[in-house]
């Protein structure tokens, strides 16, 4: 009961819960095959189980030896090889299916250790560990990554995709049903593996429509005294060679891109909800949150992270 109503969060990765034509087709693959392998166990365990009956040793019996039999033997490598084809077939029709769906839009995604960026070319934006889709719009990825070897999964939106460095793979994922949906990292990728996720926020047209281009403007100017503080402080700072804020004079390309960081649902690969509190607690000690980050301990006073939290989470 426990494990049914799990499956009922939308943040379950359950790939037996699809919320994409592609996710579809996944899992009516997946509920054939296992119909058809369970229907070759059923046969097996009868077959056994008269076997064992009929044929089973008799004190009153005499061992004897039985030679190998044409008709059967045939009958043994062709059953199982028809089995096979079919299996095989199944999948590969499936997976023609998958990768010969229909897109009117393109999102780059690039793994980085550990953290994921989606870029937006036809608007010219990036986010962070948050990806926004449109529903029933059929969307073409561009996989990359900067550093090692990363899996890009959706469960309930696709299957698995790695991201090598030096080459692009590509998916394209139409979703059906709006909502949000946990995306995870798919190959051990180093220490902090586990906490490499992200959001998948799949809108409705007019909603995404609002958000993407809310994303192409530049970030908001800081409103109250904290705020504005803030702003000089991270211009001030190297965070300004590592983070960009676009419409600022903080233009760094190695790591995520603020301009909109306030309008994030989480923080650090999906590690903590973003709220003051826990990027307060995000910014004072990154390594105790998640260990082994490129991001360092900048060692801000309690006045200055008071001004850095207020102006990111200003960033609508």
């Amino acid at each position: 009961m426990v494990a049914l109503l799990a499956g009922c969060n939308q943040l379950t990765p359950n790939t037996l819960s699809p919320k994409s034509t592609s996710g579809k087709d996944i899992a009516t693959l997946t509920y054939t095959l296992f119909g058809i392998l369970a229907g070759v166990l059923l046969v097996v365990w009868v077959w056994l189980f008269l076997a064992v009956k009929k044929f089973r040793k008799r004190p009153e019996s005499e061992a004897s030896q039985t030679r190998g039999s044409f008709k059967g033997e045939m009958v043994w490598t062709i059953v199982p090889l028809v089995i096979v084809g079919v299996l095989f077939y199944l999948t590969l029709h499936t997976t023609a299916q998958i990768h010969g769906q229909k897109t009117s839009m393109s999102v780059t995604v690039t793994g980085h250790q550990w953290w994921w960026e989606f870029s937006y070319p036809q608007g010219n934006f990036k986010t962070a560990d948050e990806l926004h889709l449109p529903v029933g719009t059929g969307v073409a990825f561009s996989l990359l990554s900067a550093d090692v070897m990363h899996g890009f999964w959706v469960p309930r939106l696709g299957g698995k995709v790695d991201c090598i460095p030096g080459h692009v793979n590509t998916m394209s994922i139409t979703p059906t049903s709006t909502g949000i949906y946990l995306g995870e990292c798919s190959e051990f990728c180093g220490s902090q593996h586990n906490k490499m996720r992200f959001l998948v926020v799949v809108q409705s047209a007019p909603d995404y429509a609002a958000w993407y281009a809310d994303q192409q403007k530049p970030a908001a100017q800081p409103t109250g005294t904290l705020a504005t503080a803030g702003a000089q402080l991270i211009a001030n700072l190297q965070c300004s060679s590592c983070h960009m804020i676009r419409g600022t004079s903080v233009q760094g390309t190695i790591c995520p891109d603020l301009t909109h960081f306030g309008s994030r649902l989480s923080i650090a690969g999906d590690t903590l909800p973003n709220t003051p509190q826990n990027l307060r607690l995000w910014l004072k000690n990154p390594q105790a949150v998640k260990p082994g980050v490129i991001m360092p301990d900048i060692q801000l006073s309690g006045r200055q992270l008071d001004e850095v939290v207020a102006y990111l989470e200003g960033l609508k």
